[in-house]
């Protein structure tokens, strides 16, 4: 795979990984056109194949203002409809598919992502009152950030995202040299993949991973991370959009995480979080999941679910480099530090101990 789609980002690698060892994983890729978003997710479809005929890997749906629920997910058959005067419904390909690319998701009308928010998080779709299941799956959907946003209840129904850029000169004389310096000419690398991978196999994994261990200390630990993106004094959760605009600016706390946001993660980043911990050690050979797991999953499940304010987007290239920067520091600060040239840990290491022994005693 990263022979023909490149990365020099070690930590972007394994979450492309880890998206494939989870069941009904749901990856939301952000970048610029011709960043390679479209190439990576043909190339994973391509390598995994169907072990019976019935079977459906990999469909796309590009999305339009102007494509509507019938178009997309389920539609009537209208020929019979007319005939017979039967009614028919016909299920697109996306719904039944184990690899769901959804191209360009922020161009949907809202109805539509309405539908897709029901289809990724229920693993159903009803129409004309009939409901229509989808076996497990990994979806992949890409946006344009120069062409807004998605509605935000489907944007955090994704349970981690990724900005990609452009690929780095070496990436890029990697990928012309397989292009055009080889015997015979490719203008398709996805062509080239190897299938390697039975859905057989991949449902055996995903078995395997939901397998690893979450001790206690790990799950407080995941509560504690993420919460220093929610932690606020007045609770932002509880704010209606328009109230209390002056909140941060009247508040002891003003230089803290807090302030830098306006909408905060929700429950569901600590449940996606502690996923992507269990697919990382089992990639790594590990029967539970460590620190570095959780340290390493929580900037994808933070950044799309928050909502920086404006003068800190003024600063920063995008929200995944700012949570990246945020969670260094907090373990740097609050999880252990270098004090006289020793390391020391700090207060949330105290604090977790206390409670872990509590909760134990219990």
């Amino acid at each position: 795979l990263f022979s023909r789609w490149y990365t020099d980002d070690k930590d972007l690698r394994e979450l492309i990984i880890a998206s494939l060892l989870v069941r009904d994983s749901k990856v939301l890729l952000i970048g610029p056109p011709e960043a390679g978003k479209t190439t990576l997710v043909r190339l994973i479809a391509n390598s995994i194949y169907a072990d019976s005929d019935d079977e459906v890997i990999y469909s796309k749906i590009i999305g339009a203002p102007e494509k509507t629920l019938q178009k997309v997910l389920v539609t009537t058959n209208i020929i019979r409809l007319i005939t017979e005067g039967k009614e028919e419904f016909i299920v697109r390909p996306i719904v039944r598919a184990r690899i769901k690319f959804i191209n360009e998701i922020n161009r949907f009308s809202k109805a539509v992502q309405d539908a897709l928010l029901s289809l990724l998080e229920e693993k159903e779709i009803e129409y004309g009152g009939i409901k229509f299941r989808t076996p497990s799956f990994i979806a992949f959907a890409d946006m344009n950030p120069y062409r807004g946003d998605i509605d935000r209840a489907l944007k955090t129904r994704f349970m981690v995202s990724a900005y990609i850029p452009f690929v780095p000169m070496t990436g890029s004389i990697k990928i012309i040299d397989q292009m055009f310096m080889q015997k015979e000419e490719i203008r398709d690398l996805a062509e080239t993949m190897s299938q390697i991978l039975s859905i057989k196999e991949l449902e055996s994994i995903w078995q395997d991973v939901s397998k690893v261990h979450v001790p206690l200390r790990m799950s407080l630990f995941a509560n504690l991370l993420i919460w220093a993106f929610r932690v606020c004094k007045y609770d932002k959760s509880k704010i209606m959009p328009g109230f209390m605009r002056l909140a941060c600016a009247q508040c002891e706390y003003a230089n803290e995480i807090c302030s830098q946001i306006a909408i905060p993660p929700g429950e569901r980043a600590i449940i996606s979080a502690l996923l992507f911990s269990k697919a990382r050690a089992w990639f790594h050979g590990r029967k539970e999941i460590g620190y570095e797991d959780i340290i390493w999953a929580t900037p994808w499940v933070v950044a799309h679910r928050i909502e920086l304010v404006t003068s800190i987007k003024a600063e920063i290239p995008n929200p995944w480099e700012w949570s990246k920067n945020v969670v260094r520091d907090l373990i740097r600060s609050k999880w252990y530090y270098v004090e006289n040239g020793e390391e020391t840990f700090g207060f949330w290491v105290r604090g977790l101990a206390l409670a872990t022994l509590s909760l134990n005693a219990e």
